[in-house]
């Protein structure tokens, strides 16, 4: 599984009502045209089918197995453990992947709290996703990679916060 991150901060948030409960709405860019973990993420390829994001799980932290190894979110002991939305309305403007996190206050509230107030500061965003990669080195904007991904398939988004 790869990982990419965003750094988010000073974001405007907004309420809303979904399944019952209300919702902290919070927009996300979850993944940039650029260099992350030593693979190179084109924007050709971000933009390729960012629908296919829309309802992916949101998690605090990128779950993990009994072994230490991340894992994708989509199974109930998960999500119950660490699930706290859902990521909507995605979209792209070609090098950029973004959408919104709809937190479910309530969830939030019981899993992490702090999360809450984390969205309004300095808050980072961590895509989870299976990927392909070509293996064939490179260098974008001066920085060297290690292959570059020619295809995706999202499990989740992750909050990460400070411990």
């Amino acid at each position: 599984m790869k990982i990419a991150s965003i750094l988010l901060s000073n974001v405007v948030t907004r309420l809303e009502m979904f399944d019952g409960r209300e919702h902290l709405v919070v927009p996300v860019i979850a993944l940039v045209e650029g260099v992350l973990n030593s693979l190179f993420y084109p924007g050709v390829e971000i933009a390729k089918h960012p629908q296919s994001w829309n309802g992916v799980p949101i998690v605090i932290e990128h779950p993990v197995d009994s072994q230490g190894t991340r894992v994708s979110a989509n199974s109930p002991p998960i999500l119950e453990k660490l699930g706290i939305g859902h990521f909507f309305n995605v979209g792209t403007d070609g090098v950029r992947l973004r959408g919104e996190g709809w937190i479910d206050i309530e969830k939030a509230k019981k899993i992490r709290p702090e999360i809450l107030s984390e969205v309004h500061e300095n808050l980072e965003v961590s895509t989870g996703l299976f990927a392909d990669s070509n293996n064939v080195p490179g260098t974008w904007e001066g920085i060297d990679f290690g292959g570059t991904i020619t295809w995706f398939q999202p499990l989740h988004v992750a909050l990460l916060l400070e411990s």
